[in-house]
């Protein structure tokens, strides 16, 4: 078994890996770069709508993979793709796949791409799905490949890792993970019980450049916010992914333990539907609070939800829990509200935010696109404050320590990071890749 990383040995973004055994191959993560391939040291700007595949390609984006591209009639099709969890970092170019390869994932993962391929343009768009349960082994069908998926604790829903096994070697593939988050007890898990007999760990260095520290959990963070919450009598605006299910679970949290009313848009609020989880605050019948749980209607989430057959019930599910304007505009320091760049203007409509506060709960350097510079204009005419309170979706240093510990691979190598060479400071076993290069799982001894 050999393995090819196509993109992320040393970048955040893009993830790609082939693995291959005889003729067989299969993917893991077909993700859009952040950064630009012809110059890391900027953002990527692109518009897969509008750019042909073709240019794709010649930018560096595509990775040239052989059996993998709709527009392209270049062989066999590569026998499966397994995504790893939906964030676009890993999934971004499953648009542009053959329509027939079948992808793997989990159950929650696919209800979340279903919900956000109403929103964002073009979507995944997966049409050959086939799910995967924790830590039951599947055969990929027509191959040597056995894959064991393991639920993880992340800031995506549904994240998985994965073992791949094929020739008696094994692989495992981290995919992006934490140990800090809402579903820790997955972590916990996975070390007291680890596979065992790895021949190759990919594991994930997103925080590999940074400094050592433990990362707040998710409950420290209810508590901080609520704190924020009381230093400003105005309306609460909260900066984060609405795909990001453990803070929505905070923020709802820390709005009911201090009075508040924690205030949807239908974007997040069909998200949060498509969980099927009883436990995560949601517009439904079986969600009960209906003060400290809202969701606004804005012309354009509306207008796509009323366009989009499959979730017109979203609408319905919502309409218990819907807020008008008005209502938040008589008391804006009780309300707590998801908010987007997106949202601006409609959320500006709402009059006079009083003395209100945007909490930033997301990494720093989105700031720096320049979508956020009128976001950030408003605030400053408004008088109102910025402040982080965040904790990362990522493992800390001493996070990634345990897992390897626990896995005790033969041989690990770091991706999805911009720091790779770090690794070798904390482990001895450590071989750094090249992004397009061949490699064996295991050949019996370290390069």
């Amino acid at each position: 078994m050999r393995f090819v990383i196509h993109r992320g040995a040393k970048e955040i973004g893009g993830s790609c890996v082939e693995v291959q055994s005889g003729k067989s191959r299969i993917l893991i993560d077909l993700g859009l770069p952040l950064v630009d391939p012809k110059d890391s040291s900027k953002k990527l700007e692109v518009n897969l709508r509008r750019e042909s595949p073709a240019r794709l390609r010649e930018r560096g984006i595509l990775p040239p993979i052989r059996g993998v591209w709709k527009d392209l009639h270049d062989g066999p099709a590569v026998d499966a793709i397994l995504l790893s969890h939906p964030h676009q970092d890993h999934h971004g170019l499953l648009s542009l796949v053959r329509p027939d390869i079948p992808v793997y994932l989990s159950a929650d993962a696919l209800r979340i791409l279903r919900r956000s391929d109403a929103f964002i343009k073009p979507g995944a768009n997966i049409h050959n799905a086939q799910f995967l349960n924790h830590r039951r082994a599947k055969i990929v069908e027509r191959t040597p490949f056995v894959v064991t998926p393991f639920a993880m604790d992340h800031s995506a829903f549904g994240a998985l890792a994965f073992v791949v096994e094929a020739d008696g070697k094994r692989l495992f593939y981290s995919g992006d993970f934490r140990g800090h988050g809402r579903k820790a007890a997955l972590f916990e898990e996975l070390c007291s019980k680890p596979p065992r007999a790895i021949d190759r760990l990919l594991i994930e260095g997103t925080t590999l450049g940074s400094a050592s520290h433990e990362e707040r959990t998710e409950e420290k963070l209810e508590e901080d916010l609520k704190a924020l919450y009381s230093r400003y009598s105005g309306l609460k605006l909260v900066s984060v992914s609405g795909q990001n299910v453990d803070r929505m679970v905070t923020l709802y949290k820390s709005c009911k333990d201090s009075g508040r009313t924690f205030v949807l848009d239908l974007y997040t609020a069909t998200i949060l539907e498509g969980t099927k989880r009883s436990s995560i605050p949601h517009p439904g019948p079986d969600w009960h609070d209906k003060r400290a749980l809202r969701v606004i209607y804005t012309p354009k989430y509306e207008d796509i939800l009323r366009q989009h057959p499959a979730y017109h019930e979203v609408l319905e599910l919502a309409e218990p829990f819907r807020i008008e304007k008005d209502e938040i505009a008589k008391d804006p320091g009780r309300h707590v509200m998801v908010f987007r760049d997106s949202l601006l203007d409609d959320y500006t409509a709402l009059g006079d935010w009083g003395k209100g506060v945007l909490i930033y709960s997301q990494w720093s350097g989105y700031r720096k696109d320049p979508g956020f510079a009128k976001v950030d204009a408003v605030l400053k005419r408004r008088g109102m404050d910025i402040k982080p309170c965040h904790t990362s979706g990522h493992a800390s240093k001493a996070q990634l320590k345990r897992l390897v510990q626990a896995l005790k691979p033969k041989i690990l190598s770091p991706m999805h990071t911009f720091h790779a060479e770090l690794a070798r400071e904390l482990w001895r076993n450590v071989e750094l890749l090249e992004d397009g290069r061949s490699y064996e799982v295991w050949g019996g001894k370290m390069r």
